[in-house]
């Protein structure tokens, strides 16, 4: 496979990443309980019991008691991971336009490791933080934690294979 068709595999891949990596940040289910609630970054509600609906709030403080500086830390730091994932997509796109692009592939796959590693601290700052007992992790999460791990593997094997010499260039 030579090396456009690569990167067009590992373009529409990162992209599945971002796509995983901005539905976990942005949905409100990173914690669930059907009789208690649900929470996310930005949104968390109660169930309120005696008439049966969702009461809805912006303020997590408002609802669940937590304290704001370990959230906004995850919410500093998945941001700028997603932010450096759009920007790798980007050396991924420059890297079929240039005539000498290696570059541009390397600097890409090393943006994509540095932002897993970002997702990767804001994923486990909020499971050590979280209070899993009052509220379970959930699949909102669980999308942060799988597009985090996916964004370091993919670009380590990305830099590993692609920036590989093609064989008839190594010596024997």
């Amino acid at each position: 496979m030579d090396p456009h068709h690569r990167s067009t595999t590992l373009t529409l891949v990162v992209l599945l990443i971002i796509a995983l990596q901005v539905t976990g940040f942005s949905t409100p289910y990173w914690q669930y309980e059907v009789q208690i609630g649900y929470m996310g970054l930005f949104t968390s509600c109660k169930i309120v019991e005696v008439l049966d609906r969702n009461y809805c709030t912006n303020d997590i403080n408002a609802i669940f008691k937590l304290p704001n500086d370990w959230v906004r830390v995850v919410i500093s730091v998945e941001s700028i991971a997603i932010i450096l994932q759009v920007l790798a997509v980007v050396f991924l796109l420059t890297f079929h336009w240039k005539t000498r692009p290696n570059g541009y592939a390397k600097v890409s796959f090393l943006i994509l490791v540095v932002a897993g590693i970002l997702g990767s601290i804001g994923v486990i700052v909020y499971g050590v933080k979280a209070d899993t007992d009052k509220l379970p992790l959930n699949w909102s999460f669980a999308f942060e934690l799988v597009a985090s791990c996916l964004g370091v593997i993919v670009g380590g094997l990305g830099y590993y294979f692609f920036m590989k010499p093609p064989d008839y260039l190594q010596i024997n």
